[in-house]
């Protein structure tokens, strides 16, 4: 028992620590550039001006438009009501291109806005301001336009 807990003290910083919400665009720069190329993290850097004001929630890679190349999406908030989703599509001169900006209201906690990228779908969710409707939009990106494939809405 001693032992599970000495080992719970320890990683829970480093678990933390790897975890990817709420940065500044600083942090998130970081993060990308360990993870991209340098022409990936230009034209993505490029796209936010070299900074952002806001808070870099959450990233997120995956092939959604079914080249074989990966997408990469952002959720950012800034000091609004608003939860900013931005689209960029992978292209073949390893960059990524700005596709489009979703915004979504949320409530309570940012965290009410999420994506999730499987299957070779984009999928974002959302509530409304009593948390009795969440809503699922399903994304595919067809010829360079993002496209809502299904909306489901569970209550």
């Amino acid at each position: 028992m001693k032992k599970l807990l000495l080992f719970l003290l320890f990683s829970v910083p480093f678990i933390s620590y790897a975890q990817q919400y709420d940065m500044s665009y600083l942090t998130f720069a970081k993060y990308i550039k360990e993870e991209m190329t340098d022409k990936e993290f230009k034209s993505i850097d490029e796209f936010f001006g070299g900074n952002f004001s806001g808070i870099i929630c959450f990233y997120e890679y995956g092939d959604f438009s079914g080249d074989g190349a990966d997408e990469f999406v952002v959720i950012t908030y800034e000091q609004n009501p608003d939860i900013d989703v931005y689209v960029f599509q992978g292209t073949d001169n390893e960059t990524f291109e700005f596709v489009k900006k979703l915004s979504y209201r949320y409530w309570k906690s940012r965290y009410e806005v999420a994506i999730l990228i499987k299957r070779g779908t984009l999928y974002v969710t959302s509530t409304d301001p009593k948390y009795e409707k969440w809503t699922w939009n399903n994304f595919k990106l067809q010829n360079g336009k993002l496209n809502l494939v299904k909306n489901d809405i569970y209550q």
